[in-house]
């Protein structure tokens, strides 16, 4: 789900925000996640790196489908992020 810059890791560590590409896992979410309601409950926990702070998605506050305010995925996206590992999420 993460590939090597163009220019590898030299790249990521000099020029980009992470070592590794994260766009394949951005992209496979969007996808899959698209136009999802989850049926179950659901609770994704986030560690916001400007402040420090747990941020916790649960099913009361995760919106999904059409409509531009749709955090499924960027949560999602989000827990699976590495931070230095690739670029911040």
């Amino acid at each position: 789900m993460f590939k090597d810059w163009f220019g590898g890791i030299a790249r990521g560590f000099f020029v980009e925000d992470g070592l590794y590409d994260s766009s394949p896992l951005e992209a496979f979410l969007k996808r899959e996640f698209d136009n999802v309601t989850p049926k179950r409950n659901v609770d994704i926990g986030i560690v916001d790196i400007n402040s420090g702070r747990y941020v916790d998605f649960s099913s009361s506050n995760i919106t999904n489908g059409s409509k531009s305010e749709s955090n499924l995925d960027a949560s999602l996206f989000a827990s699976m992020s590495f931070a230095g590992f690739v670029p911040p999420a």
